[in-house]
């Protein structure tokens, strides 16, 4: 749902929906993996900024589709 997009609930912001996903195998000596965030490209804003007059909210936008691969080695 919406959300305050400051401390002070000068104004809110739209509801959005988000899909991450990370996926990976792993054993005894480290994990691979493949991860994806904000599939979907949803364009939403963080925070929001008000300057104390009507009309001049603004947000901070969010990062928009990432993908990325990733390792882990455990040394012990």
């Amino acid at each position: 749902g919406e959300r305050p997009a400051d401390a002070a609930n000068n104004f809110d912001l739209d509801a959005y929906g988000k899909l991450d996903l990370r996926i990976g195998v792993s054993n005894h000596h480290g994990r691979i993996y493949l991860w994806g965030d904000n599939l979907l490209n949803e364009f939403y804003d963080l925070y929001g900024f008000s300057f104390g007059f009507p009309g001049s909210e603004t947000g901070s936008p969010a990062r928009g589709r990432t993908i990325g691969a990733g390792f882990e080695v455990y040394f012990k």
